[in-house]
């Protein structure tokens, strides 16, 4: 794969390069227009560069852990980032391992950090047995997969995937009314939590205490929504839109983590570039 990746890079930065100045024609920067949040921190990237995490994020408070997949090439990848440089300093390219790349497993979208492992959801080429994947977050080197249970695979889309207590948290990707869940210990399903609303286009998300947040690519023109959902209750509520300056712009995947410097939320975003953004 070693020559092969260069020209794909190449590639999808050509095909990007194209979306982007059309896209940037329009463009009138990044803004919140609901919420009490602020845009503190960024890093952006070219696509040669940002292809390998533009899906996904994570953190273990040193370390983004970003995780990247282009379809048609079926490429998947985790790239490794110093917090404060934006620097990339580890990545390992085509990570599925090949007897799970040959059952058409094809596309990662939103992980999670948890214990020195990385949990990423992973969908097949024909949408018809989502999994979650694990690597060693010091090595990015492979290490288990999990199947979706059929009783939990729903549209068989799996876009983000979350660990807590033992227990990894998901959604399908559209008509989502529920948070489904397997168990760390042997995969099995154990049933979901019903949300009073219905969203659509989920990217990503995490917990902020017993609140899941949920990123998603669905709003009006250039706004993007994140929404709220108590996991006690179920209830659902709309907390921010961010306008990311083209209507073309992809809003991705979300981790939650407080840094010194006061960001908390981090968001993948793709317009012209790849963007980590870190909002207070």
């Amino acid at each position: 794969m070693g020559s092969f990746l260069p020209a794909l890079q190449q590639l999808f930065a050509t095909l990007m390069a194209v979306v982007a100045f059309f896209g940037g024609l329009f463009s009138s920067g990044t803004q919140v227009v609901k919420g009490d949040i602020q845009l503190a921190a960024e890093h952006s990237y070219n696509f040669d560069t940002g292809i390998s995490f533009g899906q996904g994020i994570t953190t273990d408070g040193e370390y983004f852990y970003g995780f990247g997949a282009f379809k048609l090439a079926s490429y998947c990848s985790i790239a490794k980032i110093d917090v404060e440089t934006g620097e990339v300093v580890n990545q390992a390219d085509f990570c599925v391992p090949k007897e799970l790349a040959l059952k058409g497993y094809d596309h990662f979208g939103d992980g999670d950090y948890d214990n020195g492992k990385l949990y990423v959801a992973c969908e097949d080429l024909f949408f018809t047995a989502p999994a979650v994947m694990v690597y060693d977050a010091k090595t990015l080197e492979y290490l288990d997969c999990y199947i979706v249970p059929e009783e939990g695979v729903g549209d068989a889309h799996i876009p983000w995937c979350l660990v807590k207590d033992g227990v990894i948290y998901y959604s399908q990707f559209d008509n989502v009314t529920e948070i489904r869940m397997i168990s760390v210990e042997d995969g099995s399903y154990l049933g979901a939590v019903q949300i009073d609303d219905e969203l659509f286009d989920v990217q990503g998300g995490d917990f902020d205490g017993n609140y899941l947040y949920l990123a998603t690519n669905r709003g009006d023109g250039k706004v993007r929504k994140t929404y709220r959902i108590d996991m006690t209750t179920g209830d659902c509520e709309l907390v921010f839109e961010r306008d990311l300056g083209i209507a073309t712009a992809e809003a991705e995947g979300l981790c939650i983590y407080e840094f010194d410097n006061g960001t908390k939320f981090h968001y993948v975003d793709i317009d012209g570039q790849i963007n980590i953004r870190s909002y207070k």
